[in-house]
């Protein structure tokens, strides 16, 4: 709300919401497979749906890295303890779910490809 304002720079507002959008291309991706649920015979084909579910789930690993990253160089400057420790938290949680999803084959899976 305060991009809105014009008290902070969008630019910066875009840096403090990386890892947001991150799981929301995982929320989009997971709804496209829930889509795919309905439709199995979609889902050895490249269609929108399986490559949306390709594409956010590799967002979300690249979004939820860069705002792991951007937390920890912002550290220090953040003034609110209880800020400072619920986003490291946060974004640590989200690096194991990049983590976990990308050890079972989740992260970028091609489902057209089998």
């Amino acid at each position: 709300m305060k991009a809105l304002f014009n008290k902070l720079s969008w630019k910066e507002y875009f840096k403090r919401s990386i890892s947001t959008f991150g799981v929301l291309s995982l929320i989009i991706a997971f709804a496209s497979l829930a889509y795919l649920g309905t439709k199995v015979q979609l889902m050895g084909t490249v269609n929108f749906y399986t490559v949306t579910f390709c594409i956010g789930t590799i967002l979300f690993a690249v979004l939820s890295i860069a705002g792991f990253i951007m937390t920890i160089k912002r550290f220090g400057q953040i003034t609110n303890k209880w800020t400072k420790w619920y986003l490291l938290v946060t974004t640590t949680w989200l690096i194991c779910l990049v983590i976990f999803y990308f050890h079972y084959d989740w992260i970028g899976l091609r489902m057209w490809s089998y």
